[in-house]
């Protein structure tokens, strides 16, 4: 165990109490919490940070990385899984879905679980349901009982998902120091978000690109020929097989980390990292009552959910949106999969950023959206009738820069709802946010299922989104509440009176 992170302005014994807005003199030997009781073994106001706190982070982002990718199974193989099962845009669609439409219909559950059972209990909950999903998909390949089975499997995997994405700043305040909490959340982005990119490359390699009329080659792939492969039954029978294999890989990894957490996962440490992690959070019915009379939060949440929503639900179709313009299955997988890693490495530098520049993240949000704006313009620009000349590696560089801009923002969105609605429990701060996005992203998924829509409304509903979240970052305050209760500041409403 090492000790470090002491705040000077926090080291005596008096605490800023958030709820009633005044000074009060305590002892933090046994300061209760809704989510738990710190029981300090240390003299009071000493704070301490533990090693395990990165084994925590890395093993929770796991299970993260995972529920990931087994959500994002279906889009990089969508042509062989349309040959193998009879799916059509629609049902790779809606297995899609299944993350959004989960967390829309039950976001409340999320909260309260981690709030009455704790981190460990909802943890290994959160890992079973996983390995239940992959696992339900391995079952046949044989339809119409393998159509139903994944699909129940995908759903089992969108319940994880309520807590995989409203838990991640939870782990923070729980196990991290104010200096590295943006950057401990970055880091749960960073590797839940590389479930995403290693499915869009692990599907093709596994799974054969089945041939069209302009690209029949007559080789033989595992004895059969990919000439006329549409049809073949020995190369749709080979395409099942692939396809049953990589759930066998998903499932294997699945209860790998399952086990993990069983063995060990505690919920919280013995001693708080913080001042701000040992005060009392609000309760479950007030903490609502008040996310929903903060209009600010409001403002980041409607912000957030138009375009991660957006962004995020095109991404999970980006073969299907793509293919029209001549982008195989293989290479659309390239791209998101190059998409996802640099918005991965943005969100690290951007947390690590902001953790160096306290009190300026808003600022640094808002020069992402600019990005972000000008990135999907660019990709518009070039898929509508080629305003912008089309070529793959102008098409590579655009959806990199989107990908780094708009993904590089999320761990920022999470640290600014949790600063914004302080003493309220970071569990429905995060939840609130997430089901925004949820929301628009489920709405996004939806529309491909309608009869003769086409594929490109896709993008240039991706770019009205970040026209319109440009001005409703203008209105957008910095707030800081908690970090001011770890400085030891008072909030600047009470130093006017």
């Amino acid at each position: 165990m090492d000790v470090k992170g002491r705040d000077r302005r926090t080291s005596s014994a008096t605490e800023y109490d958030p709820i009633l807005n005044r000074i009060r003199t305590a002892s933090y030997t046994g300061i209760p919490t809704n989510n738990y009781s710190v029981n300090t073994k240390t003299s009071p106001g000493q704070w301490r940070v533990y090693r395990q706190r990165w084994y925590i982070l890395v093993l929770f982002s796991l299970v993260c990385f995972d529920q990931s990718v087994v959500l994002n199974t279906w889009s990089p193989i969508s042509d062989s899984a349309k040959l193998v099962f009879g799916w059509n845009d629609g049902t790779i669609s809606l297995l899609s879905n299944w993350g959004s439409i989960t967390f829309v219909g039950l976001a409340l559950v999320g909260p309260w679980v981690i709030q009455t059972l704790g981190l460990r209990v909802t943890m290994i909950g959160t890992a079973v349901l996983v390995l239940a999903g992959s696992g339900l998909r391995c079952i046949t390949t044989r339809t119409p009982a393998a159509t139903w089975l994944i699909h129940a499997g995908q759903f089992l995997d969108g319940l994880a998902g309520i807590i995989t994405m409203s838990a991640p700043p939870v782990v923070s305040s729980v196990w991290f120091p104010p200096e590295q909490r943006t950057m401990a959340t970055g880091i749960n982005v960073f590797i839940s978000y590389m479930g995403y990119a290693v499915a869009f490359v692990i599907g093709p390699l596994v799974v054969t690109q089945p041939s069209n009329s302009t690209n029949q080659t007559g080789n033989l792939v595992n004895g059969c020929h990919t000439e006329d492969n549409g049809t073949d039954p020995c190369f749709v029978n080979m395409n099942a097989e692939q396809i049953l294999k990589l759930m066998y890989i998903e499932a294997g990894f699945a209860g790998l980390l399952c086990l993990a957490v069983v063995l060990h996962f505690p919920s919280r440490p013995k001693t708080p990292p913080s001042l701000s992690a040992s005060t009392e959070r609000m309760d479950y019915k007030a903490s609502f009552l008040a996310v929903l009379g903060k209009g600010q939060l409001l403002l980041l949440v409607l912000c957030s959910g138009i375009t991660i929503g957006a962004f995020g639900g095109w991404g999970m179709v980006l073969d299907v949106s793509l293919s029209p313009h001549g982008i195989q299955q293989v290479e659309a997988g390239w791209m998101g999969f190059y998409m996802l890693v640099s918005g991965c490495c943005a969100s690290l530098f951007f947390s690590w950023l902001c953790d160096r520049c306290s009190g300026h993240m808003k600022t640094i949000l808002a020069m992402l959206y600019v990005g972000a704006t000008v990135s999907t313009a660019w990709i518009t620009l070039m898929l509508w009738h080629g305003v912008i000349p089309f070529s793959t590696v102008s098409l590579y560089v655009a959806i990199i820069l989107s990908g780094l801009f708009v993904n590089g923002a999320v761990p920022l969105f999470y640290e600014m709802a949790a600063e914004i609605t302080f003493p309220v429990p970071e569990a429905i701060s995060s939840t609130v946010l997430v089901w925004s996005n949820c929301f628009f992203s489920g709405i996004f998924l939806l529309i491909p299922m309608i009869p003769g829509v086409g594929t490109l409304w896709m993008t240039w509903c991706t770019l009205g989104a970040f026209l319109s979240s440009l001005p409703l970052l203008a209105f957008l305050r910095g707030n800081y509440q908690r970090l001011r209760v770890d400085q030891g500041q008072q909030d600047p409403v009470q130093q006017g009176q």
